[in-house]
């Protein structure tokens, strides 16, 4: 369920509320309302209607690394090393403030970054390490970009893909992500979900006198999760700013991306995101502490998978 808007006459139309008070019930799909709703547009033209998905601004944005925790990098780099490619090539697609590609960029790889938030884009252009020619930072959507160049791997950590997937659908998503890899590079997909819906609060101290609280309210149905989250800064006790965002994702199953794959990718493996420091063959996760956004990993009610799909060569 996605809520669009139309960029003629901005009529904004949510899928899962419907329209009730025109007779159209909620969970009604956009393309059944041609030629309806609108007195303006009348929705013949559904092309010119966009899905709305909010970028990450303000208080989000400034605090995002309150709450991300750092990136499981000895958990990729184990990976990376039985895949058997020497000095890949890496894109990271939506890099927040870095949290991936930073300890890469330190391990001596070549990382370029996509990144469609010009508050991150701001925030990461100030950073020291983001001047090495080890790192490269483009603006925009990359679904708009014309990039040159193919890449061994592909990473889109925490909840990038499902970001992707809820903007376009995964059919486009997969074929545009599979175009941009070398005859032997692979994806690497971390997905997040929330199996119940429920509520949480997390506190971070920024220094002795100012803290960060984000208040979240997660509603799971069968295939979307909607989390609702309230950024509130307080310096002194006092509030001093606050701000809120709200975004449905897709629930991702692996038997549902694989019935969506192009011919030139296949499945490699699955992996089931280590708790308490460890993963699956309790190899010590030495880089990571608690953390995880939009949703906490630690949380017994967030499950969290990393799916591997492989470029299968020339065709």
């Amino acid at each position: 369920m996605r809520k669009y808007f139309c960029d003629t006459c901005h009529f904004i139309y949510d899928e899962k509320e419907g329209d009730c008070k025109n007779g159209v019930p909620p969970e009604t799909p956009l393309n059944e309302l041609c030629d309806s709703l609108c007195n303006r547009c009348q929705m013949r033209d559904l092309s010119r209607y966009h899905v709305m998905f909010p970028e990450y601004r303000n208080l989000e944005a400034n605090y995002y690394f309150a709450f991300s925790g750092k990136w499981h990098i000895d958990f990729f780099l184990s990976y990376l090393k039985q895949s058997g490619i020497d000095s890949p090539s890496i894109l990271e697609i939506g890099s927040g403030l870095g949290r991936a590609a930073y300890p890469l960029v330190s391990q001596g790889f070549q990382v370029t970054s996509v990144e469609r938030s010009s508050d991150f884009v701001s925030l990461l252009q100030k950073q020291k390490w983001c001047e090495t020619s080890a790192f490269e930072l483009i603006e925009g959507d990359i679904f708009s970009l014309s990039l040159e160049k193919k890449f061994d791997v592909i990473l889109l950590t925490d909840s990038t893909y499902q970001e992707l997937i809820y903007q376009r659908n995964e059919i486009e998503c997969l074929a545009m992500l599979s175009s941009l890899l070398t005859p032997n590079g692979f994806l690497w997909i971390e997905t997040m979900t929330a199996t119940k819906s429920h509520q949480t609060l997390r506190k971070k101290d920024l220094d002795l006198r100012r803290e960060i609280i984000l208040e979240s309210t997660i509603s799971v149905s069968q295939q979307y999760f909607t989390y609702h989250h309230v950024f509130e800064l307080f310096r002194d006790g006092v509030s001093k700013e606050r701000s809120m965002v709200s975004r449905t994702l897709p629930t991702v199953s692996l038997e549902s991306m694989l019935s969506h794959l192009p011919k030139s990718l296949e499945f490699k493996d699955a992996l089931t995101f280590p708790k308490e420091g460890k993963i699956k063959t309790d190899h010590p996760l030495q880089n990571w502490t608690d953390g995880g956004y939009p949703l906490a990993t630690s949380n017994p009610l967030v499950k969290k998978e990393i799916i591997i799909l492989k470029n299968k060569g020339d065709l």
